[in-house]
């Protein structure tokens, strides 16, 4: 099972026709089975007990990884003359990863 949402905005505007903001978020989820993979001896490398097939599933049906990412950020830019311009920028972000196991 996997699950994306993705979800981006971006807006742009100018305030005066030397001043331009910028305002950016973005969020995206994503939950998937959580697997934790197979071994190389058996997969990739020869093992005496025989190889291990690659869709074999080692762990619990019901574990599953949720990753969360969330981020917003502004860009200011003013041009005060031909020869100067402040720009000024901040970003904010936070990423949470949630990993279900059965015990």
């Amino acid at each position: 099972m996997l699950i994306i949402l993705k979800i981006s905005a971006l807006y742009d505007m100018s305030i005066c026709d030397r001043t331009k903001l910028t305002l950016q978020t973005q969020y995206f989820k994503q939950c998937q089975d959580a697997q934790t993979g197979l071994p190389a001896v058996g997969t990739v490398f020869p093992n005496l007990n025989g190889k291990i097939p690659c869709d074999r599933i080692v762990d619990e049906p019901d574990n599953y990884i949720e990753r969360t990412f969330f981020s917003t950020a502004y860009s200011l830019k003013h041009r005060l003359s031909d020869n100067w311009t402040v720009h000024n920028r901040f970003r904010y972000a936070t990423s949470r990863i949630y990993i279900e196991k059965a015990q």
